[in-house]
């Protein structure tokens, strides 16, 4: 669609000059051009008014001297060439700022847009990468399920045709399990034959000592013969009392202090 505007310029005559621009791109152009063309009226409104005003502030020379006069405003004239000169070139050099500005921010822009697809089709790519990761070991795992069942379908089918060699290892486990249990069986009998034979010997021992002594329980109050002897001795001596303080004594080894 032809969207015209204010200053004139079309969309469709801004595609015929820019081909190969988008039609955002065509209409970001329109609306800096419109904002463009405010500003550069503006410029002119204010430069006008700023005309006006240094004219009112500039006061002429009474006519007087021609000569004079002549100078004076040529003078003048050169003055104001060059400070409109001056304000030009300030001008010119703050709409080249405001153009770079904008043109960097355009490329920054275009940047990031630039970056995030490269980021989304990074993503879409490990995306894509994960699900056929997931498929190869769905796969696999089918693969290595089918081969088990295939292995134990073709064991169940080896038994069943192999029957007789079957029951002959069957019947080679059963002999070999019952000579296990004959050796535990001996084993346990030569033990009980042991034990029985050492009782035996025991009893023979006791049976072969005879023990004749009556059985007196008055004995178990009376004196031994070495408590009478040392009662014997000890009766000449003199019944003089030592503290336990004036005791002789070994000294205690140092390995026993703070015991």
């Amino acid at each position: 669609a032809v969207v015209s505007t204010q200053s004139g310029i079309t969309a469709g005559g801004v595609r015929l000059k820019l081909p190969l621009k988008s039609d955002e791109d065509i209409q970001q152009h329109l609306q800096w051009y419109r904002k463009y063309c405010k500003l550069k009226a503006a410029k002119r409104d204010a430069l006008v008014e700023w005309k006006q005003q240094r004219d009112k502030k500039i006061k002429l020379p009474d006519v007087g001297n021609v000569e004079d006069d002549a100078k004076k405003l040529k003078e003048l004239d050169e003055k104001r060439r060059t400070y409109m000169e001056k304000e030009r070139e300030q001008r010119m050099a703050q709409l080249n700022a405001y153009r770079v500005q904008k043109e960097l921010q355009r490329v920054l822009q275009e940047e990031a847009a630039l970056q995030k697809k490269l980021d989304d089709a990074e993503k879409e790519q490990r995306r894509k990468e994960y699900h056929h990761h997931q498929k190869e070991r769905v796969k696999n795992y089918q693969a290595q399920k089918q081969a088990l069942a295939e292995e134990k379908k073709a064991k169940t089918t080896e038994t069943s045709t192999t029957g007789k060699v079957s029951r002959s290892q069957i019947l080679h486990l059963h002999k070999r399990n019952m000579a296990v249990l004959e050796q535990k069986q001996a084993a346990k009998h030569n033990k009980l034959i042991q034990e029985f034979t050492k009782q035996q010997k025991l009893e023979e021992l006791k049976s072969s000592v005879e023990v004749r002594v009556k059985r007196d329980p008055k004995r178990l109050f009376q004196k031994t013969q070495g408590q009478i002897h040392r009662e014997a001795d000890n009766s000449h001596r003199c019944n003089t009392f030592v503290g336990s303080r004036h005791m002789p004594h070994r000294a205690t080894p140092a390995w026993r202090k703070g015991l």
